[in-house]
């Protein structure tokens, strides 16, 4: 079957896919719907990595050297696209002053009582630890991790002495925290 064969077979049935054109960067494609195949081009109605309109791509099919169908990475887009609107949540952090605990204990015991998700950078992390707040109990922050597919990952514990930053809830958090909290939805496990 020819690469031009499965773009129409792709927009027949409404399927998402993923275009793959630079074989020397596997990690980077474009994800949509198909919108039209001609003999040397196609049209892809194009979603970002959150499931937001991205506009559209006009490409040459002879510069595809792969098409992915229905892949998880393409169903997770495709989910999030179909409830674009119900993805995001706006949370609030409520500090109340509390003389005997430290500021950031009791942010982290606020982001346990928010059940959203948290990025915990520490002194000796170059990447962030991702998840949800699950306890924070004698200067120890306990955080159920989580991946970009919203699967429970593990969990981790991290002296809250050693914390050099956290975010609390950005967009990218809500998505994953979407996905974990719906994946019965559309993740086959």
């Amino acid at each position: 079957m020819s690469i031009r064969s499965i773009l129409i077979e792709a927009q027949k049935e409404r399927k998402l896919v993923a275009m793959y054109v630079d074989p020397s960067d596997q990690t980077s494609c474009s994800v949509g719907l198909v919108h039209h195949v001609d003999t040397d081009w196609y049209v892809l109605k194009s979603f970002d990595t959150i499931g937001a309109d991205d506009g559209f791509e006009l490409r040459k099919i002879e510069h595809l050297y792969r098409v992915d169908v229905q892949g998880p990475y393409e169903k997770k887009i495709d989910f999030l696209r179909k409830h674009y609107l119900e993805t995001f949540r706006a949370v609030d952090l409520h500090v109340i002053d509390d003389e005997k605990k430290d500021f950031v204990t009791m942010c982290l015991e606020e982001m346990l009582r928010s059940d959203a998700i948290v990025y915990i950078w520490t002194e000796d992390e170059e990447y962030a630890s991702i998840g949800y707040v699950r306890s924070v109990e004698d200067g120890v922050v306990m955080l159920q991790t989580v991946d970009d597919f919203g699967r429970i990952d593990s969990d981790v514990y991290i002296e809250i002495g050693t914390i050099e930053a956290v975010d609390f809830n950005p967009r990218k958090s809500q998505v994953t925290d979407f996905l974990c909290k719906n994946k019965k939805a559309w993740l086959d496990e």
